[in-house]
């Protein structure tokens, strides 16, 4: 079963720091943050190659 990351870490990181500037500058929109994910493909997920006899 192959995953995909979402990275909490950074999302999390993110949204507290738009939070602090809705705080801080309340009529502030904050610039929008675009968070990498990662597919991990595992080996399960792979196709086989059939051997021919």
């Amino acid at each position: 079963m192959s995953t995909v990351s979402l990275a909490p870490e950074q999302a999390g990181a993110a949204a507290v720091d738009a939070l602090v500037s809705l705080v801080e500058n309340p009529p502030h929109t904050p610039p929008p943050v675009v968070i990498e994910t990662r597919l991990e493909v595992r080996t399960s997920s792979t196709r086989r190659s059939r051997r021919h006899t």
